[in-house]
């Protein structure tokens, strides 16, 4: 018995055949409809699963820092940092370190940024803050990191808690006394800050008499620079080159370090050094903006002594006339730019010697 076989000749096969347009543009749909659905959950899972192990890695580094505690007598600096659980430190040497307390090298969050480390915390002063900004961690498209704001004149004076060169921890309540309260972002490294070293001496000598208080604060981590920007003089922006600086420039005021957690420049919007903030008696801002309108040292290139003009202003108890500039100078160098940097150096060493 012979089988014929099947032939169907009004039918080509699906796969020879191919897909209508319509079809495709069905199945595009489709596609579409499950990633709405699909890919948030997804996103969803991915960072979960980053603040889990950022969680994670936190323990594990609270629990090296107890042991090194319980060996020293002491939690690490915030100027001896992290590190010190890897290391004995070179900035105060504990006599009783028995290190290492990690196996590996202090890791970074998931998100590829250093863990910020600050002792004795501001959250927990009598022990330590160990944080990560997580996702929000990245700059902004204007260069500003997450928890960036910007304070408008008659608003308040954030508080502060910051450690200053000369061993004290400050807060806003320190300068409380005087009835008009500067506060000078500047840095060690900006040629910007140096060319006003001595304007700003200056007027401090010349408001010595007044009811007139100042304090500067570096908001800027090493961690931000390039290595370009250290070719402007002979210190970088850590806590440890803040004290010849000012010693370098004579200065008797108060020079606070916010480089660590950054979190007083972000709370006063400082977005370069120098950025001057100035409060009256009720301590409600009052003027910001520039120091003045001269890149230079030579006093003879400043046209628009603006700080000067604001404090007369506000001395002779008139509003102040020009309560806003924008600030020039370099900006600020949030922790954020280390991997914009480190990413920089790496396509360096691609280029091909020649």
């Amino acid at each position: 018995m012979t089988i014929e076989p099947k032939i169907h000749r009004g039918r080509r096969s699906r796969l020879a055949a191919g897909f209508t347009l319509i079809e495709i543009l069905v199945v595009i749909v489709v596609i579409a409809i499950l990633a709405t659905l699909v890919s948030p959950n997804v996103f969803q899972n991915v960072c979960t699963a980053k603040a889990t192990t950022a969680k994670t890695q936190i323990e594990m580094l609270g629990s090296a820092l107890d042991a090194y505690r319980l060996d020293t007598g002491a939690y690490p600096t915030t100027q001896q940092g992290l590190e010190a659980m890897q290391q004995l430190p070179t900035i105060d040497p504990p006599a009783k370190w028995r290190g290492p307390y990690l196996r590996k090298a202090v890791p970074l969050d998931p998100w590829g940024r250093a863990y910020l480390f600050v002792s004795p915390g501001q959250v927990n002063p009598t022990g330590f803050d160990l944080f990560s900004y997580g996702a929000d961690g990245a700059l902004d498209k204007d260069g500003n990191p997450a928890g960036f704001k910007t304070l408008a004149i008659g608003d308040k004076a954030p508080d502060f808690s910051l450690p200053g060169i000369d061993g004290r921890t400050y807060t806003l309540a320190d300068f409380s006394g005087p009835d008009v309260l500067m506060v000078l972002f500047t840095s060690n490294h900006c040629p910007t800050s140096h060319a006003i070293e001595q304007r700003l001496q200056k007027l401090r000598a010349d408001y010595r008499s007044r009811s007139f208080g100042l304090v500067a604060i570096n908001p800027n981590h090493p961690d931000g620079l390039n290595l370009a920007e250290l070719g402007f003089g002979e210190f970088n922006d850590s806590f440890e080159e803040m004290k010849p600086y000012a010693k370098q420039n004579g200065w008797d005021f108060p020079y606070l370090y916010d480089g660590d957690a950054q979190k007083t420049a972000r709370e006063y919007g400082c977005l370069a050094t120098p950025h001057v903030f100035i409060f009256d008696k009720e301590r409600r801002l009052r003027y910001a903006g520039r120091y003045d309108d001269s890149r230079y040292p030579q006093e003879e290139t400043v046209k628009s002594p603006d700080v000067r003009n604001a404090l007369e202003d506000l001395f002779a108890g008139r509003p102040v006339a020009v309560p806003l500039t924008k600030p020039h100078g370099c900006s600020t160098k949030w922790r954020e730019k280390r991997a914009t940097h480190v990413a920089t150096q790496e396509s360096w060493k691609k280029i091909p010697v020649t």
